[in-house]
């Protein structure tokens, strides 16, 4: 029991400095290139500063995390040959699911790779998104909410990206129900 604590004490200690890590780089890099949704989309903008908190007791907690899986195995098939691709969007919150379950769950041993995969996927993509938006502290002391407004950050509209999987994995099964296959 004491070495299954001592390793979770672990896996959240490297998760905060990820997350200090990717703080640092957003005050440091001056711009970023983010590249918009399938079909174009659309944009909003998210400064309200007041987002929820979901502790792990919430009976709400699954619901929330299993709303972001999609439809199909989070892959789409493109072209004649139905090539499998992942779109970084559904693989970022596959793998956040998988730490969720970690932090939650535990660690298990069966899943190591897969756990430091995501871990790695996660700092990879902190890093090549380098959002520089500045989030006003200090925040141990502040009171999300009171003070509802943080930092800005434009945001790609999401829905439009689980439309196209959607899409794409209702094209999938009549493109193997045609070629009658599994």
């Amino acid at each position: 029991m004491e070495q299954k604590n001592t390793l979770r004490v672990a896996h959240l200690a490297l998760l905060a400095l990820l997350v200090v890590v990717s703080l640092y780089l957003n005050v440091v890099l001056e711009n970023t290139n983010h590249q918009g949704p399938p079909n174009g989309g659309s944009t909003c903008q998210d400064g309200s500063g007041g987002e929820r908190l979901l502790p792990f007791d919430d009976p709400e907690a699954d619901g929330e995390w299993l709303w972001t899986t999609a439809v199909g195995d989070n892959h789409i098939w493109l072209g004649p040959e139905k090539r499998t691709f992942a779109i970084p969007m559904i693989h970022e919150l596959h793998c956040l699911r998988n730490i969720q379950r970690v932090i939650e769950y535990g660690f298990m041993p069966a899943r190591e790779e897969h756990t430091y995969h995501c871990l790695n996927y996660m700092r990879q993509w902190t890093l090549c998104s380098a959002d520089v938006a500045l989030e006003p502290g200090p925040f141990e002391t502040r009171d999300f909410d009171v003070e509802r407004i943080g930092g800005t950050h434009t945001c790609q509209d999401w829905e439009v990206v689980y439309d196209f999987v959607r899409d794409n994995w209702r094209e999938l099964v009549r493109f193997r129900a045609d070629k009658e296959m599994n």
